[in-house]
């Protein structure tokens, strides 16, 4: 939901969608690999731990975002792709700790083809939805609504940890 609402924020300070774009995708990319690799695969994040971290990281930058989009407008271009690399990066490593952290424990499972499927789902009609939120509602809306999204994931996992089950049917 976040990635077009960044990118159009962005553009504001940086000038161009080409620049943006480029800086958020690529940073977004980068870091959520990062995310992927250390916190769900290393240090073993569990799957609700990842969506709290990305539910959190949300709802910061949503609030923080606007203060710094005014912060570094009147700095030169290198200083604010820089810094909107700063701003971006651990909104990356947080967002990118859920689905791995779930498929992990999806292994040899029936569900993992599923769970592949519902990423693909979600990221495809978030990105609709996002375009329509932020449009209509502002950047805040959307944030909301991701966060929502990481919050309604870590309580059907929770729900089904305490059920035993090592997956949330219907997640």
């Amino acid at each position: 939901l976040l990635e077009i609402s960044l990118i159009q924020r962005f553009t504001r300070v940086l000038g161009e969608p080409e620049w943006s774009m480029t800086a958020v995708l690529s940073t977004l990319l980068l870091t959520s690999s990062a995310g992927s690799i250390l916190l769900a695969g290393r240090f073993d994040w569990t799957p609700r731990r990842s969506c709290i971290a990305a539910a959190v990281a949300g709802v910061a930058g949503a609030f923080l975002l606007p203060p710094f989009l005014d912060l570094i407008a009147s700095q030169p271009l290198p200083t604010r792709v820089l810094c909107t690399n700063g701003f971006i990066a651990p909104l990356g490593v947080a967002k990118g700790t859920p689905f791995p952290a779930v498929m992990r424990r999806l292994t040899n499972d029936p569900l993992l083809a599923w769970g592949w499927a519902q990423n693909s789902l979600f990221a495809v009609c978030g990105s609709i939805v996002g375009l329509i939120l932020d449009s209509t509602l502002g950047l805040t809306a959307v944030a909301i609504c991701a966060t929502g999204s990481y919050i309604a994931a870590w309580k059907a996992w929770s729900a089904a940890e305490r059920e035993g089950r090592r997956h949330p049917a219907g997640f």
